[in-house]
């Protein structure tokens, strides 16, 4: 903290004459973490799997109120996860308050929120987007989204997670690693491109706090 009226000219000084593009990397919008995961727990995760449970969301009725959604916004398959998997439950927790707390300081009081394998094929994609879902409840808000990256990185091409305005900010140089996890604030934009080939399996779910303010 700067307390001292000379220390305050100081820094204002070395912000004047600091070239800002490199500056605009030093706090990125997600934190990322490699090997968070095994590749034996991945495995365990991936067979979770069930095609007969699984929604295909570019299948969506044409009458349905997610048609919109699902053939502008987005394409993929996904399924959710029983609410309590204790072990998967406590790895997302440590990671998400760990990144939470050392970046972000949000509420995040109310925990894990829909936890979903998601699998991207050939064609699909996900348009620049938020999580926050703030609009269709009245008592919360997703925090933090959280990404476990379940699929080697030589099964597929594209597929690519974009965070923040992605010609201006780094993106994680490992993402594609089996086992890692991105995590940021779900008012964050954040985009997921064409996969061109193969398939892409992940785990997403987000975390929970009192409504924004």
């Amino acid at each position: 903290m700067i307390t001292d009226p000379l220390q305050l000219q100081i820094s204002k000084h070395v912000l004047q004459n600091h070239n800002y593009e490199e500056m605009s990397d030093v706090r990125k919008p997600y934190v990322f973490y490699r090997n968070a995961f095994s590749v034996q727990e991945c495995t365990e995760i991936k067979n979770f799997w069930n095609e007969n449970d699984c929604f295909v969301e570019d299948q969506v009725d044409e009458n349905s109120e997610w048609f919109k959604y699902f053939r502008e916004k987005r394409s993929r398959k996904h399924m959710f996860l029983d609410d309590n998997i204790d072990w998967l439950d406590k790895k997302l927790t440590h990671y998400a308050n760990e990144a939470n707390n050392q970046n972000f300081f949000l509420d995040i009081s109310y925990g894990i929120m829909s936890k979903q394998l998601m699998w991207y094929r050939p064609g699909d994609w996900f348009q620049p987007h938020d999580d926050t879902n703030h609009w269709d409840n009245n008592f919360y808000d997703r925090k933090l989204t959280v990404i476990i990256q379940l699929s080697d990185e030589s099964e597929y091409e594209g597929g690519q997670t974009l965070v923040g305005i992605a010609d201006k900010i780094q993106q994680p140089k490992h993402q594609r690693e089996v086992g890692s996890i991105l995590i940021f604030p779900t008012f964050v934009e954040h985009e997921v491109t064409e996969i061109t080939s193969g398939n892409r399996l992940g785990l997403i779910c987000w975390f929970t706090g009192p409504k924004f303010k």
